[in-house]
């Protein structure tokens, strides 16, 4: 699952780049969106009602500004 794997990778790139400022940014993003996804699987686990699959549409589309602001600042720590 997406929480779990950004959440894996978040605690990999903070110790990994301790010190590193953009890389630790990212994996606060990263993080951010792995609670989104938590929100998301909490939601849809047991079946979701109307209300609450416009709910998840937006829940992932706000993690997926976090997914591309955490890219964008790799690329950024990687120059």
């Amino acid at each position: 699952l997406a929480m779990t794997s950004r959440k894996d990778n978040a605690g990999f790139l903070k110790e990994r780049f301790k010190g590193d400022e953009l890389v630790t940014r990212a994996a606060n993003y990263l993080e951010k969106a792995s609670e989104l996804y938590r929100e998301v699987y909490q939601l849809i686990k047991d079946g979701a009602t109307s209300e609450e699959v416009g709910e998840v549409v937006n829940l992932l589309k706000k993690a997926s500004v976090y997914e591309r602001e955490a890219g964008l600042l790799m690329i950024e720590a990687g120059r």
